[in-house]
């Protein structure tokens, strides 16, 4: 449960062995995440069925059951996607569009075993295919922890060039090199690789009100681009915030990362969202608060929420399983796993 980083379970197997990893579900706002995450995990179907149920039976000196104790509940009819990543298999025929991803070397505590940008993009390629997901728009570490120019320009050059069809980008722009910045974003767009913007206010301890971010909320005004904000209950970046900056650039796409973190944030999201049609809720991290996430669709719309995983240091499968498993049917929920992002996209000025 909770182990929502990219391989961490074949750390703690080479680490400690299968025998000591135990299956659990975890807080009831996970719905399915670790299931999936379980199905999907790149280890032999010995020590999956270990993981799954056969060393907390020999700890507990548990016989193996042979019968179902409950029944499944009527709305499973209604979730095949479901069924189907459960079972650790891809979607198909539904566009997935990943709308929240970074490229490495990670730089914030997250510990991945691939560091080198290759590597690590090509662990991010394998759980995309092994779930079906189409496209990542990413941001790049390089960029978010580094001088962005540079780090923009890091990933811009190796993805475009080897993987422009299952990758997007996010430029970051960090207020702190706001003077290089702006001489370079016709040029970053222009390119065609770049679909809009990432800032992390809290990380960079720059609040989202800072005169610093006018002309990110311009630029994506004048040219109706996303601007993926991380958001959380917190002096930086709370949802609260932003209240009149959407107002005021009414043409660009406010995309709430993490759908505002706690309970406190996600009801500040519920609320910005519910409001303005230009604003967002993007859907992982947001397991950070016992509140549903199927309560805050009944609020806002399905039609006003974005999928994404944090990955790759995050683990898809664990977010995707996480989407898909709420208790809502599939009818309810295709939408947000790419029809509203691709419809964002499509607004977007050129060059």
């Amino acid at each position: 449960s909770l182990v929502h980083m990219r391989n961490t379970v074949n750390i703690l197997i080479d680490e400690f062995g299968p025998h000591r990893v135990l299956f659990g579900i975890g807080h009831k706002s996970h719905y399915g995440a670790a299931i999936a995450a379980l199905a999907h995990y790149e280890i032999p179907e010995k020590q999956r069925a270990m993981i799954a149920h056969e060393n907390v039976e020999k700890l507990l000196g548990l016989k193996p059951l042979k019968t179902k104790i409950c029944s499944y509940p009527e709305i499973l009819k209604k979730k095949p996607l479901w069924q189907i990543v459960r079972s650790g298999k891809p979607v198909k025929n539904v566009r997935i569009i990943d709308a929240h991803a970074h490229t490495g070397p990670t730089h914030r505590g997250w510990y991945v075993r691939d560091i080198e940008i290759a590597d690590y993009v090509n662990g991010m390629i394998s759980q995309m295919n092994s779930l079906g997901v189409e496209r990542m728009v990413i941001s790049a570490e390089t960029a978010l922890f580094g001088n962005p120019v540079e780090g923009n320009l890091i990933v811009e050059k190796y993805l475009a060039k080897r993987h422009n069809d299952r990758f997007s980008g996010y430029l970051v722009y960090n207020p702190r090199y706001g003077k290089q910045m702006d001489g370079e974003l016709d040029n970053f767009f222009r390119r065609g690789f770049f679909v809009g913007f990432k800032i992390l206010p809290v990380y960079w301890q720059i609040p989202v009100t800072d005169k610093g971010f006018v002309p990110v909320w311009e630029y994506a005004d004048k040219y109706r681009l996303p601007v993926l904000i991380h958001t959380w209950d917190d002096p930086c970046d709370s949802p609260a915030l932003l209240k009149d900056i959407v107002k005021k650039y009414r043409n660009a796409f406010f995309l709430l990362g993490h759908s505002g973190g706690g309970t406190r944030g996600r009801l500040e999201a519920e609320e910005l969202a519910s409001e303005n049609p230009n604003v967002f809720m993007e859907f992982c991290g947001s397991f950070c608060t016992p509140r549903s996430f199927e309560t805050s669709i009944s609020r806002v719309g399905i039609e006003k929420v974005l999928y994404g995983s944090d990955g790759g240091a995050h683990d898809q499968a664990w977010e995707l399983g996480r989407y898909l498993s709420m208790p809502l049917p599939d009818d309810e929920l295709t939408v947000g796993l790419g029809v509203n992002f691709l419809s964002i996209l499509k607004k977007a000025r050129r060059h």
